[in-house]
């Protein structure tokens, strides 16, 4: 089956080149809700380690709604009239289902707040604080129970789909009723709990979803190549077209699933690959860790003052003030404030912290110290929970300062800041993570851990990762000026964990 949607619309982008829009999509794209995604960065502050990584939300909703219609279209052309009609029973048409996944892929970042993922914290501790509510009906939509790990901005995004601006365009161009289902379809693909509208098209529904959020997914794929052309970092540069070429809907014993041909799995291993290598050598440089720890702490010295907190909340989304730019023309006046003294580095490049782990080999001489001083051998392990604990939290979100003070030194007081920035490994185990392979229509298929030793190698090194980072400030003083101290402080600081520890 192929089938052809009305895309009367189009527009350029640098990656993918023109991407055909439908008058629905388009209409959106004109909507306050929408248009804030051009001033909020998909890398937060980035680029001030990689200048030209500036590429916006906006961008990258695009990029993975053309990756999304690459798929789906790609699936319907490929699937028996018998398969797709039992796979999705009580969806309209052909039509709908394109449409669901392209609109899904579109919105499915709106909810992200000011500088993206570094305002998630902020975002998850307010709706505890103020909206008990919106709490209780996240965890049940994501099927996850422990507020530290709730995907707020997904929420964010639910919610501003199903309630707000966007919901009313999409009922006054595809009319009410059509409307209404579409909205919820579309709202579907973007929570981890059982919906009403695929209720009884749960295989369809976990094929659909797979497009949206999976380990070979619409957004990941866009990002990588996105974010790795437009910072200079060439480790995203994928083949994303031999994937989805060679991507099926695969009859399995009583089931479907979603399935890749064996003769994509080097594609394959490459795009997991390129992944490790974009979070640990970009996403999680010390640098770009640095900066985002920055940001954080001054959002959450901005909503010390309560007229800031709606920024950060997903009815306020379509004000137009909830951006990066909007966020940072405040913060280069409030910096001049006492209390903003440790974030004057991102509007002051002189006075950011200086990294106290930038690399392994770093890693490696603190583990030494921590074993000299305690004269234990201690396994890796054991010495990065020490050090969490040290900082008040094993929880490799947690950002916590420390002051260390020595009489009698030339360094004075010294702020020595934590964060754990942990790479995502894959989890075979999770039927939603699990990658298929096939070879032959009829034949059983295999699963990319059992069949790829080069990934398996890949997920043991992200397995490893330490994701530790430590940095330091000395408050009102230039960074440059105190950067020879940095062995120093190391070392001072590997005491004090031993003696934390004993």
């Amino acid at each position: 089956m192929f089938v052809k949607i009305e895309t009367p619309k189009i527009i350029g982008d640098p990656i993918h080149g023109y991407i055909p829009l439908t008058r629905l999509e388009y209409a959106i794209l004109q909507l306050p809700t929408m248009n804030r995604l051009h001033y909020v960065r998909q890398t937060s502050m980035a680029f001030l380690a990689f200048p030209g990584s500036v590429t916006t939300r906006f961008t990258h909703a695009l990029g993975a709604l053309h990756v999304g219609n690459k798929m789906i279209q790609q699936l319907i052309a490929n699937i028996r009239r018998e398969q797709f009609d039992h796979l999705f029973s009580t969806v309209p048409s052909e039509d709908f289902v394109i449409k669901s996944v392209r609109l899904a892929c579109l919105l499915h970042d709106i909810g992200h707040g000011p500088f993206s993922h570094a305002a998630e914290g902020t975002m998850l501790r307010l709706i505890k604080l103020h909206h008990a509510d919106e709490l209780d009906q996240a965890k049940t939509l994501f099927n996850e129970f422990s507020d530290g790990k709730l995907p707020i901005h997904e929420f964010f995004s639910y919610k501003l789909i199903t309630e707000g601006e966007i919901a009313t365009e999409i009922k006054s161009i595809e009319g009410e009723s059509a409307g209404i289902e579409l909205i919820n379809s579309v709202s579907e693909l973007l929570i981890k709990s059982d919906g009403k509208y695929f209720k009884s098209n749960p295989v369809g529904y976990s094929i659909l979803r797979k497009l949206v959020s999976s380990q070979l997914d619409a957004d990941r794929m866009d990002f990588l190549l996105r974010d790795s052309n437009m910072s200079g970092v060439k480790f995203g540069l994928i083949d994303v077209d031999r994937i989805i070429n060679n991507m099926r809907i695969v009859k399995r014993k009583e089931t479907f699933e979603l399935a890749i041909h064996e003769r994509a799995v080097g594609s394959i291993e490459d795009m997991l690959d390129a992944r490790y290598k974009m979070y640990r050598w970009f996403y999680n440089h010390h640098t770009v860790v640095v900066t985002n720890f920055l940001t954080r702490l001054a959002i959450n010295l901005m909503i010390s003052d309560s007229a800031y907190e709606k920024l950060f909340h997903w009815s306020s989304f379509s004000e137009g003030h909830s951006t990066d730019d909007f966020i940072l023309s405040r913060l280069v006046e409030l910096v001049k404030d006492p209390k903003y003294h440790e974030v004057k580095g991102l509007v002051d490049r002189r006075y950011m912290p200086i990294s106290l782990l930038k690399s392994i080999p770093d890693f490696r001489r603190f583990v030494k110290l921590i074993r000299k001083y305690s004269g234990i051998e201690e396994d890796k392990e054991t010495i990065l929970t020490t050090v969490r604990n040290f900082f008040g939290s094993s929880d490799s979100e947690s950002l916590i300062k420390v002051a260390l003070e020595r009489e009698g030194n030339e360094i004075g007081q010294c702020n020595v800041y934590f964060t754990g920035e942990r790479l995502k490994i894959y989890k075979p185990f999770l039927r939603e993570e699990k990658v298929f392979l096939y070879r032959n229509e009829g034949e059983d298929l295999c699963e990319l851990w059992s069949e790829s030793e080069y990934f398996k190698s890949i997920n043991t090194l992200w397995s490893r990762y330490h994701g530790l980072y430590l940095f330091y400030l000395i408050p009102n003083r230039k960074g440059q000026d105190f950067s020879q101290y940095r062995e120093k402080i190391t070392d001072i600081l590997a005491q004090e964990i031993v003696k934390f520890s004993k």
